[in-house]
């Protein structure tokens, strides 16, 4: 359970990386650019995925068009920082010591030219998605005696399912990553997430279909077509998207 001794944690994590993108644009300051600037990248990526995945799968072709069609939408005169980021935040390059403090380590050399610090902040979300959807996934198969790879798999089959159109089924663990998530984006505008946090998804999904045939690269694979459908559905669904 996620109570308030955690809460002083999560503040640290997101003063550190505050701190490092501080530091980052001491030399290379964050400069604004229109987020339709981002657009070309995104639609090249929805593109490697069409052509990764097998001409059966419809529902994810399509899942994919709807997430870009999303991002159009948001574009349209919205302007982002754009600056010098980590450029590889997940949870094994997040360190905390003994004492407490907080360091990111191994950042990518060369992260893409249109990202900026909310990519950072997007991936680390992510990162915690993804880790409390595993560790529940696993429980549950553990509980019910199912392979998890074959539960993760019926649990993607379910959420791209037509039926499930109107609510698809919320990923194991979404409550626990919403709180933690929240304290980690504290004083950030939610609607400043969404391409980013859709663009790291995008990339999470080429990497795992580019291994495919990969039991592990399947499995999250299949986490991650249950992120981008509770994503998309849950924009779609706002007044604001």
């Amino acid at each position: 359970p996620v109570d308030p001794p955690l809460d002083p944690l999560l503040d640290r994590v997101r003063a550190t990386l505050a701190e490092l993108h501080d530091a980052l644009a001491a030399a290379d300051p964050p400069r604004p650019r229109l987020l339709a600037d981002r657009l070309p990248r995104l639609v090249a990526t929805v593109a490697d995925l069409h052509r990764i995945l097998p001409e059966t799968t419809g529902p994810r072709h399509r899942l994919l068009d709807r997430g870009a069609a999303l991002a159009v939408r948001w574009a349209d005169g919205v302007h982002y920082p754009a600056g010098p980021v980590h450029g590889d935040l997940h949870l094994g390059h997040v360190l905390v010591d003994d004492a407490g403090r907080v360091r990111f380590v191994d950042p990518e050399s060369a992260p893409a030219p249109d990202a900026g610090p909310l990519d950072d902040l997007a991936a680390l979300c992510r990162a915690v998605e993804c880790f409390t959807t595993d560790e529940r996934v696993a429980r549950t198969a553990r509980q019910r005696a199912y392979h998890k790879h074959r539960y993760a798999t019926a649990l993607r089959r379910a959420a791209l399912a037509p039926a499930t159109a109107a609510r698809p089924p919320r990923a194991p663990g979404s409550r626990w990553a919403a709180r933690i998530t929240a304290r980690l984006t504290a004083g950030t505008a939610p609607d400043a997430l969404r391409v980013p946090y859709l663009l790291r998804l995008l990339h999470e999904l080429r990497y795992h279909g580019e291994r495919a045939g990969d039991p592990d690269a399947d499995y999250y694979a299949d986490l991650t077509w249950m992120a981008l459908r509770e994503f998309v559905s849950a924009q779609e669904g706002s007044p604001r998207g």
